[in-house]
């Protein structure tokens, strides 16, 4: 679903900064583009820890 979104706001010309649980795939699914931002970090939003890590 992730990847549907952040495809569907490329296309509508916004911005969008990619994470995602497995870090290897996390860049390669919404495709190339100058307005996306892929941070090699692990987030699991089913893990609080990782989403502390991820805003701190």
């Amino acid at each position: 679903m992730g990847v549907d979104v952040a495809k569907g706001a490329l296309a509508a010309g916004n911005k969008v900064v990619a994470t995602g649980r497995n870090t290897a795939k996390v860049g390669e699914a919404p495709g190339k583009s100058a307005e996306l931002l892929v941070v090699k970090l692990e987030l699991d939003i089913t893990k609080s820890a990782d989403a502390e890590t991820a805003v701190n």
